[in-house]
């Protein structure tokens, strides 16, 4: 919690009300949670950046085998004598059902634009225009990828304004540029995410029949 948050007790009314929700939604909660929770996700960029790692109001629950958490976290950037503490919500899967990719996902920018005019290119989609034009995807394995990313996956998230995510076998992370979901958001947020991860599960298992391999 801020000292901004901690002065006016937003940060307070915000875990009040995130845990309200868990208990509407038949989801556990804990107020914090130790980095230890979330060793598994320490290859992925985002839990890369800064220091001073900090996982809170946490969500989490099981559906249909796959474990769902929704989380704040907080890092620190610091660079010479300026340091700045960055907050954002977080949405992860960690499912057996899962063999996905590596892949990164993040809003384009001005800048991503101008390094693909000199060659830096990224997997654009050219039946899916809206999406290639809003996101940057990159990834090891491109003919992989494609194959995840679905006709479907790919108009839902057409529709979708800055969001990330990240993708490596059983894990995967949805999550927004530096900001938090506001609680009242954080249902079509958590529902958004589950979505998305069931669209992953259905092309896994298409991956496993084309390779012939045990679902």
């Amino acid at each position: 919690m801020s000292l901004a948050e901690w002065i006016t007790g937003a940060g307070r009314n915000r875990e009040q009300a995130i845990e309200q929700l868990a208990f509407e939604r038949n989801m556990d909660y804990q107020q914090s949670a130790e980095r230890a929770q979330f060793d598994q996700l320490g290859e992925f960029r985002l839990f890369r950046k800064g220091r001073r790692h900090k996982f809170y109001n946490v969500l989490s629950f099981r559906r249909d085998g796959t474990r769902y958490c929704v989380f704040d976290f907080n890092y620190t950037i610091q660079r010479g004598n300026s340091r700045r503490t960055l907050r954002q919500s977080v949405f992860y899967a960690d499912s057996f059902a899962l063999s996905l990719p590596e892949f990164r996902q993040k809003p384009e920018t001005f800048l991503d634009r101008l390094m693909e005019l000199i060659g830096m290119k990224d997997i654009d989609f050219a039946d899916f225009e809206n999406y290639s034009s809003r996101y940057r995807l990159e990834g090891p394995f491109e003919k992989v990828i494609r194959h995840y990313f679905s006709k479907e996956i790919l108009d839902l998230l057409s529709g979708q304004k800055e969001m990330s995510m990240e993708g490596l076998n059983y894990y995967f992370l949805l999550y927004p540029h530096s900001k938090r979901i506001a609680v009242s958001e954080l249902n079509t947020f958590i529902d958004l995410g589950i979505m998305i991860t069931e669209l992953f599960q259905l092309q896994s298992d298409r991956a496993k029949q084309l390779l012939g391999l045990p679902e």
